[in-house]
């Protein structure tokens, strides 16, 4: 039977939070200088695209919420979530993210 759209809802959160976890637990076992090690594809680095993927789920969960227009503190308007090109080599978030309340607890 098909899913009709608060149990979609309901399962994309579910999803999002299982994955979220695995990256978390994942990403806790590298140092430093592991997640900001350059790399030729997506963000440049597992801290960036980890920046990013923060970013990009804040901006959904923003606009859920009824905001047409968030952004995160460092992301210039109009390029995608966590390119924080404000202060380039610079993140605009936290050095060190506090995963300990996810987006959307």
């Amino acid at each position: 039977m098909p899913l009709n759209a608060v149990d979609l809802v309901q399962r994309l959160h579910q999803h999002r939070a299982w994955v979220n976890g695995n990256l978390l637990t994942a990403a806790a076992q590298l140092t430093a200088e592991q997640l900001r090690t350059p790399f030729q594809i997506g963000q440049g680095s597992i801290w960036r695209s980890l920046v990013h993927l923060y970013a990009a789920e804040y901006v959904w969960l923003e606009a859920l919420l009824g905001n047409d227009d968030p952004l995160v503190q460092g992301d210039v308007r109009g390029k995608l979530p966590g390119n924080q090109l404000v202060h380039p080599g610079r993140i605009g978030l936290p050095s060190e993210l506090d995963f300990s309340h996810p987006l959307g607890s």
